[in-house]
């Protein structure tokens, strides 16, 4: 695919030098679990390809999703790199974003137009409202309505069935991203970032954050990261406002030029995009990653305590600690893997639990936590009754015989003697 190399925050300058409307950045409000555990590690950058010049958005398969808004067109992006055009669409597609059954919106910036893209490409109008010309931002809270910044800072909630009204004004506008309790996260084109509640009340998140902000993109721990195209920086600012450097220039390395645009997948990696380059990246250990789920806890008769989870294909490695016991004050922990573990030699009548931490890039996960019932004891058979002897004279007869039982009785015509 060829396509203008016009950036948008040049066309954005211009259109706005001539008194007319631009285009800034969105990313992927995705309702993820918040963990609270920090990214503590230098994280791993992988460059996946050069086409792009717009915002992005991961769905649940790692697909990631580009729309390139000088040839109307949505770009397809497969976790190997491998980029081919998605669908097309009618005028101009900036802002953009996906639910968790993988259906992607774009938004038409000129148009007002919201349109639904089906995972097999299929476009329909979604929403439709002058109300959303400008719309530079989207994300998805858990409620499942719709929001959109325009560039005037204000913010429009869109409901499933399209209905468009207004929700706050005010936000900054430029990046929008939803987090687990459906608050809503946009910049200003400067140093501040906003904070929507799921009310609609606007606050000050963090102030003084870089030069020039544009995308937002919440993670798994509830950390809200920014792009800083002034530094060419990804910052994060954890929910009670301490501000650090997620992602420095030198670790995006070659092609961070106007580092714009933000979005998590399903698993935790961070992706962005730098405008004039068109490079885009998976950023992985950045954020924490998510717990592990469907964590099982077993205990055996011989002392064997084992556990299984399921985790995400970004874990890196687990954490498992054998909780304490009710009786037994030892405590093991162990690394693995794979999403199993297990403790052996312990005491069957304790009912020991599992704690389970996933590890990637230096950070870890909050724990998910199993016990086992005590084993049963074994179930063994009573001791036998003892048995008795006796002795039996046949009737109007010398004849003897010796009956042994638990309870011996003498047959019928028979006597016992002695």
């Amino acid at each position: 695919m060829v396509h203008s190399s016009s950036r948008p925050r040049r066309l954005l300058r211009r259109l706005i030098a001539v008194g007319t409307s631009g285009v800034a950045a969105a990313v992927l409000g995705l309702a993820l679990p918040m963990t609270g555990v920090a990214a503590g590690a230098a994280p791993v950058v992988t460059p996946l390809a050069t086409q792009g010049d717009g915002l992005i958005t991961v769905v649940p398969n790692g697909n990631l999703y580009v729309p390139i808004w000088s040839d109307d067109v949505v770009l397809q992006i497969t976790p190997t790199g491998t980029v081919t055009t998605f669908a097309s669409i009618p005028s101009e597609p900036w802002a953009i974003t996906s639910n968790a059954q993988g259906d992607i919106f774009v938004a038409q910036f000129l148009t007002g137009v919201i349109d639904e893209i089906t995972p097999v490409g299929a476009v329909s109008v979604y929403a439709s409202s002058a109300s959303l010309v400008d719309a530079y931002g989207m994300a998805f809270a858990p409620s499942g309505n719709l929001f959109v910044a325009t560039i005037n800072g204000d913010i429009w909630q869109v409901t499933p069935g399209g209905t468009v009204s207004s929700f706050a004004s005010g936000a900054g506008g430029w990046g929008l991203a939803s987090d687990a309790s459906g608050n809503l996260y946009s910049t200003n084109d400067g140093s501040t970032i906003f904070r929507i509640s799921a009310t609609g009340v606007v606050t000050t998140f963090a102030t003084g954050v870089g030069s020039e902000l544009d995308g937002v993109a919440v993670g798994p721990s509830g950390d809200v990261y920014v792009a800083d195209i002034g530094n060419n920086e990804i910052w994060r600012v954890t929910p009670g406002g301490v501000v650090s450097t997620a992602v420095s220039t030198a670790e995006l390395g070659a092609g961070a030029s106007e580092v714009g645009a933000l979005a998590f997948d399903m698993v935790g990696n961070l992706y962005a995009i730098g405008w004039v380059s068109e490079q885009t990246w998976r950023i992985s250990g950045v954020d924490a990653p998510l717990p592990p789920v469907q964590l099982t806890v077993t205990e055996s008769s011989a002392g064997t305590v084992s556990a299984s989870w399921y985790g995400s294909s970004n874990d890196a490695s687990y954490t498992c600690t054998l909780l304490y016991g009710f009786n037994d004050p030892s405590a093991f922990t162990q690394t693995s893997t794979t999403p199993m573990c297990s403790f052996v030699g312990l005491n069957p009548a304790v009912g020991y639990g599992v704690e389970v931490v996933a590890n990637n890039g230096g950070a870890s996960s909050s724990p998910a936590e199993a016990f086992a019932a005590p084993a049963p004891a074994p179930v063994s058979s009573p001791p036998p009754k003892p048995k008795h002897s006796i002795v039996c004279q046949k009737k109007h007869s010398t004849a003897l015989r010796v009956v042994t039982a638990v309870n011996p009785r003498c047959p019928s015509g028979w006597h016992r003697v002695g």
